[in-house]
């Protein structure tokens, strides 16, 4: 799967972004990115599909803020291990993502986890940092209910959008219009917090 494939789905980036070399981004972070990630986050910022789910782009964020993200990364894995009773962590379809929760690395390392993307019902999208990166599959959970993707990010995400790949934890109506938008800002909002501001794309704009 490529980015061209993706494209074809999502319709070509409008919004011009500054971005940081991966090797700065990857050394922030403590491990290297899966190429397909790192190939996607080329040609797009942070975006929005079917207005529930977010996947950010670590190469756009300012260093700040690229550090804020990883302490809240920490803080997520951490609430969400701490929620599981001790034994195995085992996804709803009965896969085992760990064999023992009580030795998962809490950081981005391997046995670890690392988010990169989330939806608006709460559900955390990270990859299990087993492995080499190509190889890391994406478990999606709110702390409660597991799930697991065994493939590629872009490959994941491309059968999001064309109804290849059922994630349970997302909506029918985001299948039925899984429209793109990309990431134009923030809004402060009254309790000092701020709220992504997204733009539809392409043909996604047309159809609103």
């Amino acid at each position: 799967m490529s980015v061209a494939d993706f494209v074809q789905l999502a319709g070509r980036s409008e919004t011009v972004v500054s971005r940081s070399g991966f090797g700065e981004v990857e050394g922030l972070i403590g491990t290297a990115l899966p190429d397909d990630y790192k190939a996607w986050a080329e040609a797009y910022p942070m975006i929005q599909i079917g207005g529930e789910l977010v996947i950010l782009n670590f190469s756009t964020m300012e260093r700040g803020e690229l550090v804020a993200e990883l302490s809240h990364s920490l803080a997520g894995v951490e609430r969400v291990l701490r929620a599981v009773p001790g034994g195995p962590l085992v996804s709803m379809d009965g896969k085992v993502i760990a064999p023992d929760s009580s030795t998962v690395s809490l950081r981005p390392e391997q046995g670890g986890f690392l988010r990169w993307g989330l939806t608006e019902n709460n559900y955390a999208l990270m990859w299990r940092l087993i492995g080499p990166p190509e190889a890391w599959p994406i478990v999606v959970t709110d702390a409660v209910d597991w799930w697991v993707y065994e493939g590629g990010f872009l490959e994941f995400i491309t059968g999001l959008m064309s109804g290849v790949v059922e994630c349970p934890f997302l909506s029918e109506e985001f299948y039925e219009w899984p429209a793109v938008a990309e990431l134009q800002g923030y809004d402060v909002m009254d309790d000092g917090g701020c709220r992504p501001i997204f733009r539809l794309i392409g043909d996604w704009a047309d159809e609103f």
